[in-house]
């Protein structure tokens, strides 16, 4: 279970406010959805996505374990977006989402059994579609499950999907040098040297005067419930 830190959520605040990751992330979901929906972000982090389908469905749950987390979300004091802090799988809704999006969240088995509980049509996987680590100076990969695990996994359980794959600019601002340093020290798997932030770090602008940049390579799954509930008893 992924655990913020004051540090953390910094930097995570600066790379979404500074770039639009987020709004595109949203574009590729919306047409799926219905103005009217009711859509649960499971394990929403700062809350960016939920607050970027705010605007186009009927209502967002946002839910968190992380309370320092929410506490952004908080701050954009959203009117149709419901702030929850707890784990996702121990608080299902009176009556089912009408959709559910897993962004970056746990294992593809609690995301199929979140959702089938708690869910009545639409479930987005959003994923990582790389095996890099990317923070690393070598070449490491990175253990999570990746797009084509989930693929797999799912065809195995015999569940239709539909699936994207895309790049989004999901690079990292800094305030300074040393801001950089300390990122790294926090991400890296084999620390830091001046050489890797002199070949990695870009010129920036305004109060961000380094950036880091990355094309992220996301992998989209979209599927239904129904599904799961048929082939997961």
């Amino acid at each position: 279970m992924y655990r913020w830190t004051p540090e953390m959520v910094r930097y995570m605040r600066d790379a979404a406010e500074e770039g639009s990751y987020y709004e595109e992330l949203a574009k590729k979901i919306l047409p799926y959805l219905n103005c009217e929906d009711h859509v649960c972000d499971a394990g929403c982090g700062l809350g960016y996505l939920a607050a970027a389908l705010a605007p186009h469905v009927g209502c967002v749950t946002a839910i968190d374990i992380s309370a320092d987390a929410l506490a952004v979300l908080r701050e954009k004091r959203l009117s149709n977006v419901e702030i929850c802090c707890g784990d996702v799988a121990a608080m299902p809704p009176e009556k089912r989402y009408d959709a559910m999006v897993f962004c970056f969240f746990g294992s593809v088995d609690e995301v199929l059994e979140i959702a089938a509980a708690q869910c009545r049509e639409k479930v987005f996987l959003i994923t990582r579609n790389y095996e890099i680590h990317r923070f690393s100076q070598e070449l490491r990969k990175s253990g999570r499950s990746g797009f084509s695990q989930v693929k797999e996994a799912l065809r195995e359980k015999e569940i239709p999907f539909e699936e994207q794959t895309f790049d989004v600019e999901f690079g990292q601002p800094f305030r300074s040098r040393e801001d950089a340093w300390r990122f790294f020290e926090l991400y890296s798997r084999d620390g830091v040297s001046e050489e890797s932030l002199d070949r990695r770090l870009t010129a920036g602008g305004g109060e961000f005067p380094w950036y880091l940049p990355h094309a992220r390579k996301i992998g989209l799954l979209c599927f239904s419930a129904e599904d799961i509930r048929e082939k997961i008893k």
